[in-house]
């Protein structure tokens, strides 16, 4: 719900754009579930390795469906393209930092936490992209948009506080009376 008022998407709305930002939550819900299930510490590399050229593959793929996407993918007009000096250092930086980075620390550390939490974690994306925007660019979320930050963090709060509640009745179930015979 809150990335749906930051997006500023209407109740009476649901098109193309609503439908492939639902199915991205689906998939990326899979691959929280997948990591935390299966990833050992040992797995860390060759995983961020697979992630990264899968991403690589689906998104070449998806190109070539896109207008011009094809033509893009000919030979002169990718080296004309990387030969700007700040696109291919750009795409450099975001494919070690913003990809395999990103790619290495999900995989060696979200394992360590609950699936939920991670994906509450996740959730707040969105609102560093937005405190990107302002700073970078001056960009202002309006009153809907920052209604749906609050929801957002409210979700990561009451996630929080339910879980502590969780443990703390867990641990209180485990300290258990002593009888006396």
């Amino acid at each position: 719900a809150g990335v749906w008022l930051m997006t500023g998407a209407s109740a009476g709305h649901f098109g193309l754009g609503e439908l492939l930002g639902l199915g991205c939550a689906l998939l990326y819900s899979i691959d929280i579930i997948a990591v935390n299930a299966l990833v050992r510490p040992q797995d860390v590399s060759p995983i961020t390795a697979a992630q990264f050229f899968v991403v690589a593959l689906a998104t070449g793929i998806t190109c070539q469906f896109l207008p011009h996407g094809p033509t893009s993918f000919m030979p002169h007009h990718l080296a004309s393209l990387f030969s700007h000096a700040s696109i291919g250092v750009n795409v450099l930086l975001l494919a070690v930092f913003g990809a395999m980075g990103a790619f290495g620390l999900q995989v060696r550390y979200q394992p360590d936490i609950d699936p939920t939490r991670a994906a509450l974690i996740y959730l707040i994306e969105p609102i560093f992209a937005s405190i990107y925007a302002w700073v970078m660019a001056g960009s202002r979320l309006g009153a809907i948009a920052i209604i749906g930050a609050g929801t957002i963090l409210l979700a990561n709060v009451l996630v929080e506080l339910l879980l502590s509640r969780r443990k703390a009745k867990s641990a209180r179930a485990e300290i258990s009376p002593a009888i006396i015979d």
